[in-house]
This record gives structure tokens, sequence and C-alpha cells, in this order.
């Protein structure tokens, strides 16, 4: 082999090899877990300020347990599904170009992967969680899908939600 065709065949690796560390780390960084909804699904209400609508955090201290999104989270996650060992974010859907929803998948020590989606919409320049649905068995990608276009409401919170365009 020529020396220049080493060098290039050296170079081709590095370059593959640079390539396949970035997807890793991209897909890690875009798909891995959702920070706030892992902490909430663990009874962790540290984050909700800088995740929740204002109007969202309103409701929730009306409406939940100890005023609490995680006393809501409590309720809708049963002790037989066990602990939670993980959450992945699947994909999202913008109803309009202020609001819109996006899926998540969390599995827990004792049951098949479980269904939430999270409810978004901008304020302040930012966007923030206004709702959920979901916490239910996945089932196939057209249903589950109907919990992110609103066409299905399981659990959906608040009850009246209407934010979708």
């Amino acid at each position: 082999m020529s020396r220049w065709f080493k060098r290039a065949l050296i170079i081709t690796a590095l370059i593959v090899c640079l390539a396949v560390a970035y997807f890793i780390w991209l897909s890690a960084h875009f798909f891995g877990d959702d920070p706030f909804l892992t902490a909430l699904l663990k009874g962790d209400d540290s984050l909700n300020a800088q995740y929740l609508s204002t109007d969202f955090q309103e409701y929730i201290s009306q409406h939940c347990p100890d005023g609490k999104a995680s006393g809501c989270i409590r309720q809708l996650v049963p002790p037989e599904w066990g602990e939670l060992t993980g959450v992945k974010f699947s994909f999202g859907s913008p109803s309009s170009p202020t609001t819109g929803s996006v899926i998540y998948y969390s599995w827990w020590k004792n049951t098949d992967p479980i269904v939430i989606v999270l409810l978004t919409a901008e304020e302040n320049g930012r966007q923030v969680y206004t709702g959920w649905r979901g916490f239910v068995p996945a089932e196939d990608e057209n249903r589950d899908a109907e919990l992110l276009r609103g066409q299905r409401r399981d659990n959906q919170f608040p009850p009246s939600f209407t934010g979708e365009g």
C-alpha cells in the first residue's frame, strides 16, 4: 500500500469514529431522560417552577394532594408498577406555533412501558408544560399517537385543557 493510501485510510477511520461518537452523544442528549419528568415521577417537585406554566402551577396548588404535581402523579402510578427505571423522549407534535405536546415512554420495574404526554405552550418566551395526559400502558404507535394529538384524553390534567390547535 502506498503511503498516501494508508494516511487516507487512517483519516477516514478517524472521521467515521468521530461521527459515531457524535451520533451517540447527540442521541443521548436529545432522546435521553427528561430531567423534569424524571424528577416528578420520583416525587421531586423542585423543578416545577422552572418547567410548569404559571397557570398550571396555580391549578396544581388547588387540585393536587399537598398542592404538588407529584401528589397528582402518585394517584396515577399504582404501587404494583414498582420503581421507575427510565424515561425516554419519543417525539413531539406542535398544535400551533405556540402550543404542542410531547410524548415520553417511561419504564417501571414491574410493568410494560407507560405512555406519558406533556402538553406545552410558550410563556414569556420559553416553552413550559401546561398539562399532561396518558399514564397508561403503551399500545401501538397509532394508539399512542392519539394521546399525543389529543384524540384520546386518558388521565388528562387539567381535565378541561383546550390548548391544542
